[in-house]
């Protein structure tokens, strides 16, 4: 199989993974970035080049595509041109894996489809956040596209709020308000991979913190989860068209509520066989589809 992996850059540890077990696996496996599509000169006349490489030559395309701020254009850009490549089935498409890149999208679909979501506001101003910390008391703030925790802020205080609202809306024009919700135990991360679970961990903060991201130093522990969170877990990435996502649950009373659906879920740094078991998941399920038969079996 001929396999490209668009890593979220050269040095991620997950799009290295994936490459060098492609590779393990007897894979012709290549890696690059969204810096490296363009349109260009093929053996056919034109057509979208991965590196030195016709996109069309590879049979399947893995994506952990980085869509960053500042070159949004541009990456979606070639990240739409890969998903246009006849007879080359990309993991996911330019479209949905944009539309699973905004809070505000998921918490729109999600929501409709009936699956437990936070209540979530839109603040465009300070006068907005007051109104958030009036409603709710204590209020996490976040940027709709954002990752690993990266200025996800928890405010609850007039003080305190001014400059650290400021700072945000000053940076991403708007932000995501949430209702604080204590969870000491942390939140619970599942690996939807082609329709199942292939990793859950439970990522519980450290030192009195409330960032439940590993990127923020939170600790994984591993998760045996309910059918109620499998379940829960592939609706909602049913519902955000996505199949190979990280979904991120928390619990809420009696019940739970999806927080994030993420898609380019990570899986470092993790034990050696839950690396694995992600890993693994991904490249098998690559392979089925460029076998024609995406369907678990």
């Amino acid at each position: 199989m001929l396999l490209g992996i668009v890593g979220w850059d050269r040095d991620e540890f997950e799009s290295l993974h994936l490459r060098d077990l492609g590779r393990a696996l007897g894979h012709d496996t290549t890696l690059f970035t969204l810096d490296d599509v363009r349109w260009g000169p093929t053996a056919g006349g034109h057509g979208v080049l991965a590196g030195d490489r016709p996109a069309a030559e590879l049979d399947v395309i893995v994506s952990r595509a980085q869509l960053r701020r500042e070159s949004w254009q541009a990456d979606l850009e070639n990240l739409t041109l890969l998903s246009g490549v006849p007879g080359t089935p990309i993991l996911d498409p330019a479209a949905v894996y944009a539309a699973a890149e905004s809070k505000f999208v998921q918490v729109q679909r999600l929501g409709a489809a009936g699956i437990p979501v936070l209540p979530t506001v839109c603040c465009r101003s300070a006068g907005d956040v007051r109104d958030a910390l009036d409603a709710w008391g204590d209020v996490v703030l976040k940027p709709s596209f954002g990752w690993e925790g990266n200025d996800v802020e928890r405010i609850g205080g007039v003080a305190r709020h001014t400059d650290v609202a400021g700072r945000l809306l000053e940076r991403y024009g708007s932000v995501l308000a949430q209702p604080y919700v204590p969870h000491p135990e942390g939140d619970m991360r599942l690996t939807v991979v082609g329709g199942e679970v292939a990793l859950s961990f439970r990522r519980v903060p450290q030192g009195g913190g409330w960032k439940a991201n590993v990127a923020q130093g939170a600790r994984a522990e591993p998760l045996t989860p309910s059918g109620e969170l499998v379940e829960l877990a592939l609706r909602a990435s049913r519902v955000m068209g996505i199949t190979i996502a990280g979904v991120d649950l928390m619990r809420l009373g009696d019940g739970h509520v999806v927080v994030e659906v993420n898609n380019g879920p990570g899986w470092h740094p993790l034990s050696d066989e839950q690396e694995w078991a992600a890993a693994s998941a991904i490249i098998r399920y690559a392979e089925r589809v460029a076998a024609g038969r995406p369907a678990p079996g």
